[in-house]
């Protein structure tokens, strides 16, 4: 993020994205890029709902309605497309 102007101190700073008016700390600012502009999730492997990995887990145990047992099932890691 640093080499594109952004900083990582938690300043709020506004997206770049063209047409995106997000302003936030500067660590939620790159999750947020990842996860909205660049598509970075994985889908749950029952319900096949969109979610950021690291809410996969949560999702899995205590969320999804179509998951019988309630077990966190290994999920892939999202790949850029």
């Amino acid at each position: 993020m640093k080499k594109h102007g952004l900083l990582d101190d938690g300043t709020p700073q506004r997206c770049g994205w063209h047409g995106c008016r997000v302003t936030m700390g500067g660590r939620s600012l790159n999750r947020h890029v990842l996860m909205n502009h660049l598509d970075f999730k994985t889908s749950c492997p029952y319900c096949k709902l969109r979610l950021r990995t690291d809410h996969v887990s949560v999702h899995l145990s205590k969320r999804c309605r179509a998951n019988p047992a309630k077990e966190v099932k290994e999920v892939k890691k999202a790949k850029r497309v």
